[in-house]
């Protein structure tokens, strides 16, 4: 399959991208994301250091 061919596969009828679409399960990656950041992890806004934990979940599922 073709660059080309595959980016127009994700696209649907109305043009948008996949996680635009109302199919995109956000609260499944919400629900993973939540299990994954887990207690006693630090908040989001504390992640900004490059060896500190990222939420990969999440990361992964709009790289996707």
């Amino acid at each position: 399959m073709s660059v080309a061919s595959s980016r127009l596969s994700e696209l649907d009828l109305t043009g948008r991208r996949f996680i635009e679409s109302v199919k995109f399960p956000f609260a499944k990656i919400g629900e993973a994301s939540a299990v994954e950041k887990g207690p006693g992890r630090p908040p989001h806004w504390e992640m900004v250091f490059w060896w500190t934990r990222k939420p990969l979940i999440s990361a992964r599922a709009v790289i996707a």
